[in-house]
């Protein structure tokens, strides 16, 4: 601004008499007029802050979710899943209550997925438990009526969940 200010004092027309008065007012006007674009920067920066934390959390809940569906559930450490399954919940009341009435379906939506993941990780736990054995592994396979023979089979979320883990939560 101050560079195109310069710019302006070198190419503008010699100032009349009692021009000056006119000048000292419109400057003022000028203050108060990039005062206001400030208030609407600092607006509009929290909105963009707001849209970016929604797009970064769903983005980052999205990465946990794949890995965490399709990679070996024997392997997965489920104490960090439910720390960063809590931690996204979080994120997603906060922004609910930040958007409040002109809340972004994606927020809603969002925030369902993880609550649902939350409601399930109870189970998700017993199932990490160390103490599930490969003959508990057969009871569970055969109650959702998969082969008992568990030998080989990578055994991830997904597989679980297409066959209704959930509903044998006992």
């Amino acid at each position: 601004a101050q560079t195109y200010g310069t710019y302006e004092d070198l190419f503008k027309a010699p100032e009349e008499p009692g021009q000056e008065k006119e000048m000292a007012l419109d400057e003022e006007e000028e203050d108060e007029a990039m005062t206001f674009e400030f208030v609407q920067m600092d607006r509009t920066r929290e909105l963009f802050n707001n849209q970016l934390k929604l797009w970064e959390m769903i983005s980052q809940w999205s990465d946990l979710t794949r890995k965490w569906q399709h990679g070996d559930f024997t392997k997965i450490d489920v104490e960090l899943m439910n720390k960063q399954t809590t931690q996204c919940f979080k994120v997603a009341f906060g922004l609910e209550k930040t958007f409040g009435p002109k809340n972004p379906k994606v927020i809603k939506a969002a925030k369902e997925q993880v609550e649902q993941w939350k409601f399930n990780m109870g189970a998700i736990m017993d199932l990490a438990n160390p103490a599930m054995r490969p003959r508990h592994w057969e009871k569970l396979f055969k109650a959702m009526g998969l082969a008992a023979n568990i030998k080989g089979t990578n055994i991830t979320l997904a597989l679980l969940e297409k066959n209704g883990i959930f509903s044998h939560k006992e």
